[in-house]
């Protein structure tokens, strides 16, 4: 139920000052109420909570039960079903959860049952359809599972159906048409299906239909016009297809119809133009979608609602004909297009062969056009130029040099860029991976994550004036070509998650602007170019997860990098070897020395040791100095003298070695505190005095 209006009288309940009267009043909210006498109970917005109690079912000669606007939880009671002279029931807008009980068939005096906006779940009970004089069904806004239960269509006075949003799915059946005082229905934003318009067209006193946003499928029938008092009907966010009958302009009273979202196609009835209709209707949630759009629908449109069709979310592709009857359609590799009409054309990836034929020029109209992954040829025609629509020809077989005009975005790369003599200028262009670039012009590359293959061909080399270069996250193969040295004014250079391998070459060392270089997640070999301090701009080295060997250059320490800083540089997970150069030896991560050399002999005698900081006693600062002897992960930790861990100095993975490390107390009190150092194979405590 879309919009429910509520008139809410607080009544505030007074708690009473003497006690229930034993087998004539029952106490219900700290309230007592005559079991005989008591007719109407409209707690209403009355702050109540908890449980109902199940003394209700007492008050059997209870006519009408008012409990909506509250925060009652917990199962609505079984005794429920003693109240069999209760004619109007609303537990609307509470927490309640658990399955409507059986045993609300016993009220077969009921007119009004409304259970929505709550938590109910399960099924809905088969018992329901006892409720022989029921009117107006309230369950939206629910946890329910599963379908009508076959019972519930010999509800035959009911008038008013609220279920949306209540988890109900599977098929409605065909005895809905049972439902012949049928008046509004509203079920949609569940899972239900079938062909429901062809079974409630003959409920003709229906005035208002709101299935929208489930799986419903058939067509709307011409039988639709039955439904002389209809004004609202919902289909959009279905399955429904076919076109739209011409006697729908019969529904005098009809002033919404929403159809979007489903596949409708044919044309729209000129009769449609004597509804009614209200093009301001206030959509709501998920259901933005207006009136006829995202359907199939042919044009010309009527006049009354052109203005109101996105024809851009129109699939008209089965609407023409190409027979030689209308002038405005044309052929283009098998398909149909009208040249007024047409807005987009996507062929992408349609082992298209041959150019791009002249006729595209006649279509005004054309914002979109996708052409790509074909195997096109020849020459890119210069009327693209003139539009201003959005294109995609690449990789295809063109070859260029390209109009200037043309977006490159749109254009690179294509498929035969090594076949072509003369694809990008010769004079002004250089080829990167079948990308053309302005040699002079070019600053910034950035070509992430685009699935390129294949080998960065040394033409590279000839963008001197290039200062960042994107090609990460691409299955890029082959070496970094010796070119990349002539970049001199490079700052940003990413290759991380590519499969190029080979030795990093020592002409990186003409790079003296990079800042930032990523080469992690490859398959680089060999050892890191002693070269490399040449780079005395860097402050980012990432050359993790690859493959590189052999011993580590002293020269490395020369960069300005800030070696502690994980994300500023990283070289884990290799095969370089021991000893490593002093100011990286805590830094250098995991490993693979299987293949190295004989480590030196200082470490052959290396034993697990933690030594006494020095000074002891200390103010401010002592220096911790440890010694490990194999591969592992080292955990430094202060305590104070209750035990209570206060600061962790290191917790890292170490080569063999010795290693020290401050304590800067400063922030601490005088005392005694404890160094311990734990190990996979080894754990010792040293205690040191602070002193101020």
């Amino acid at each position: 139920m879309r919009y429910l209006l509520f008139i809410l009288i607080p009544i505030f309940l007074i708690t009473p000052i003497f006690a229930c009267i034993d087998g004539e009043e029952v106490e219900l909210w700290n309230e007592c109420y005559n079991i005989n006498s008591t007719f109407s109970l409209m707690l209403e917005n009355s702050g109540l909570t908890g449980n109902i109690p199940e003394e209700i079912g007492e008050l059997v000669n209870l006519n009408e039960l008012d409990l909506s606007n509250n925060s009652l939880s917990g199962n609505i009671p079984s005794t429920i079903g003693n109240l069999q002279n209760l004619y109007f029931l609303d537990l609307m807008h509470n927490q309640l959860s658990g399955p409507i009980p059986s045993e609300i068939g016993n009220l077969d005096n009921l007119q009004v049952l409304w259970l929505g906006d709550n938590q109910l779940s399960g099924s809905i009970p088969s018992e329901i359809g006892n409720l022989i004089n029921l009117r107006q069904f309230s369950g939206w806004e629910n946890n329910f599972s599963g379908n009508f239960p076959t019972e519930f269509w010999n509800l035959t006075n009911l008038e008013y159906i609220w279920l949306e949003r209540a988890g109900l799915e599977g098929d409605i059946s065909p005895q809905i048409s049972q439902l012949n005082n049928l008046r509004h229905l509203e079920i949609w934003d569940n899972q239900l299906t079938g062909p429901i318009l062809q079974y409630i067209t003959n409920l003709n006193q229906l005035e208002h239909i709101e299935i929208d946003q489930n799986n419903f499928t058939g067509n709307i029938p011409s039988e639709i016009s039955n439904l002389s008092y209809l004004n609202v009907l919902w289909l959009a966010g279905n399955q429904f297809t076919g076109s739209i009958p011409s006697n729908i302009g019969d529904l005098n009273y009809l002033n919404t119809l929403m159809l979007a979202q489903n596949q409708f196609s044919g044309y729209i009835p000129e009769e449609i133009c004597s509804l009614s209709l209200n093009p301001n209707w206030e959509n709501e949630g998920d259901k933005s979608e207006f009136m006829f759009n995202s359907n199939q629908f042919c044009p010309p449109y009527p006049t009354c609602i052109e203005e109101y069709i996105d024809i851009d979310t129109q699939e008209f592709s089965n609407c023409f004909m190409c027979d030689g009857t209308n002038e405005n359609e044309i052929e283009l590799w098998g398909n149909c297009y009208h040249t007024e009409y047409t807005t987009e054309i996507n062929l992408s990836n349609n082992n298209l062969t041959g150019s791009i034929p002249q006729e595209l020029e006649n279509f005004n109209n054309l914002n979109y056009l996708n052409l790509s992954a074909n195997d096109l040829t020849g020459e890119i025609p210069e009327f693209l130029c003139s539009t201003n629509g959005v294109y995609y020809l690449n990789n295809n077989s063109f070859c260029g040099p390209f109009s200037e005009c043309l977006d490159n975005d749109g254009i690179y790369p294509q498929n035969n860029w090594t076949e072509c003599e003369n694809y990008c200028n010769n004079n002004t262009e250089s080829n990167l991976l079948g990308f053309c670039y302005n040699i002079e012009e070019t600053t910034e590359i950035n070509l992430s994550n685009q699935a390129l293959e294949g080998n960065i061909n040394s033409e590279l080399g000839q963008l001197i004036n290039l200062e960042k270069l994107f090609l990460n996250d691409n299955q890029l193969t082959g070496s970094i070509p010796s070119e990349i040295g002539n970049l001199v004014n490079l700052e940003r250079l990413y290759l991380n998650d590519n499969q190029l391998s080979g030795a990093i070459p020592s002409e990186i060392e003409n790079l003296i602007n990079l800042e930032r270089l990523y080469l992690n997640n490859n398959q680089f070999s060999e050892e890191i170019p002693s070269e490399i301090n040449g780079l005395i701009s860097l402050e980012r080295l990432q050359l993790h997860n690859n493959q590189l060997s052999g011993l580590v250059s002293e020269t490395i320490c020369e960069l300005n990098v800030e070696f502690d800083s994980s994300s500023r540089f990283n070289i884990s997970n290799n095969l370089l070897c021991p000893p490593y150069p002093n100011c990286i030896e805590n830094y250098v991560g995991e490993q693979d020395t299987t293949e190295c050399s004989e480590l030196s002999s200082d470490y052959d005698i290396i034993e697990y040791r933690l030594n006494n900081p020095y000074p002891n006693p200390f103010n401010p600062t002592t220096t911790i100095e440890y010694n490990v002897p194999n591969f592992s992960n080292i955990n430094i930790n202060i305590y104070n003298i209750n035990g209570q861990l206060i600061e962790v100095l290191i917790n890292k993975m170490h080569q063999p070695g010795i290693y020290n490390i401050n304590w800067h107390a400063q922030e601490y009190t005088s005392g005694i505190y404890f160094v311990k150092l734990i190990s996979k194979d080894f754990t010792a405590v040293e205690k040191i005095m602070l002193i101020k």
